[in-house]
């Protein structure tokens, strides 16, 4: 009995730690958006009419990610409280996906089928805004992953998508 109380207190220990950095997503109507926050998005987004948004708390920290419609694409915004833009999410054709990226992400998945492409510019680091590639991927055992990878090919994250968007894969 005594061998499998630690383990069993040591994993609701762990259990209890995750809850407590895990972040909690809410969709929230539009009109709840902070007012900063709205004021950024039409300054730099005009011709971008706003369609949805999630409160993001994590670790005590709000930041709010807006999804924009561009004709059939969206950009996704994320944003502080203050309407600090933080990332900057478009999705892209397969065409303007970088050739150097790809062939990278299909030598690491010579199977799978490219499903979504974006061009992501993050400024959480940089005020200029460092420039990188997504591109979720079905893999031959039906799950998908995202992966970021620069233009020039090198491979900078693989996750798991929780929640596959909801596209048809783009080219096999």
């Amino acid at each position: 009995m005594r061998i499998f109380a630690v383990p069993t207190a040591l994993l609701l220990l762990l259990t209890g730690l995750c809850a407590i950095v895990r972040a909690d997503e809410e969709s929230i109507p539009l009109d709840k958006l902070p007012k900063a926050a709205t004021e950024t998005l039409k300054a730099k987004f005009p011709r971008l009419k706003m369609a949805e948004a999630v409160k993001d708390t994590t670790d005590g920290e709000v930041t709010y990610q807006v999804t924009l419609r561009r004709k059939d694409k969206d950009v996704d915004v994320t944003l502080t409280e203050e309407g600090q833009i933080t990332l900057i999410e478009r999705e892209i054709d397969e065409n303007q996906f970088p050739p150097k990226a790809k062939r990278a992400i299909r030598a690491l998945h010579p199977h799978a089928t490219f499903d979504w492409f974006a061009e992501v510019t993050d400024f959480e680091e940089d005020e200029h805004g460092k420039k990188y590639f997504e591109a979720v991927l079905i893999l031959p055992t039906k799950k998908k992953v995202s992966i970021s990878v620069t233009a020039e090919g090198e491979i900078l994250s693989e996750e798991d998508e929780k929640e596959p968007p909801a596209r048809e894969p783009a080219t096999k």
